[in-house]
């Protein structure tokens, strides 16, 4: 007599269930078979059309982003040395206006003033980089192919006049201290 097989809720004859697997082995086998064929044939045909998808403008358009990007994660490092002198430059301010209190008043000297000016000129810069990065549209969903170039062009522009205006003050900054 067979072996019973308990499953929940259902008893079956184990001869019953060995048939019923070796039939779904074979329709699996089968069916992978016909597939594998189908699919490999249209993965020739998506090779042989593969040029004819990405065209030079594409490859153009990556290569902008890239360099886009690439500008960014250069200079995007450089918000910390922004931090750190601002922290620098103020804490001068702060020394000076103490000394300055003792001696003359409370009237703002000329070395505090020009400090004054280098803060605000890295907070600008910081901030110009923070305008930067939340406008960007990476995705540039619903933009056709000269539209992303042109914004990536424009992008480009934008964010090289944030790496300069970041180096000038970060340079102005080391400068007065």
């Amino acid at each position: 007599m067979p072996a019973t097989v308990r499953f929940p809720f259902h008893t079956y004859k184990a001869k019953g269930c060995c048939k019923l697997v070796a039939m779904l082995v074979i329709l699996l086998t089968w069916s992978c078979s016909e597939d594998k064929h189908t699919h490999q044939n249209d993965m020739s045909a998506d090779a042989n059309s593969l040029p004819d998808t990405i065209s030079e403008n594409d490859l153009y358009i990556q290569q902008l982003q890239r360099e886009v990007l690439s500008i960014h994660d250069e200079i995007m490092p450089r918000m910390d040395d922004i931090m750190t002198l601002q922290r620098q430059i103020k804490d001068e301010i702060a020394r000076l206006n103490t000394k300055k209190q003792a001696a003359f008043g409370q009237h703002m000297s000329q070395a505090e003033k020009q400090l004054q000016m280098i803060v605000t000129d890295l907070q600008q810069a910081d901030e110009a980089m923070m305008q930067w990065m939340r406008n960007y549209d990476s995705k540039m969903k619903d933009k056709s192919s000269e539209a992303r170039q042109l914004y990536l062009q424009a992008e480009k522009a934008k964010i090289i006049g944030v790496k300069e205006r970041m180096l000038k003050s970060i340079e102005n900054a080391n400068r007065a201290l």
